[in-house]
């Protein structure tokens, strides 16, 4: 992997958390909609 590889990852990853928060806090059984 090259240098300039890394920060895309590091703002992947930084994308899929706030999308996972956003929908966490709009959707109350969320964890519940996890588990099944």
């Amino acid at each position: 992997m090259n240098a300039g590889f890394m920060p895309d990852i590091k703002h992947i990853v930084a994308y899929v958390w706030r999308v996972s928060y956003i929908l966490r806090c709009r959707t109350p059984n969320f964890r519940s909609a996890l588990n099944q």
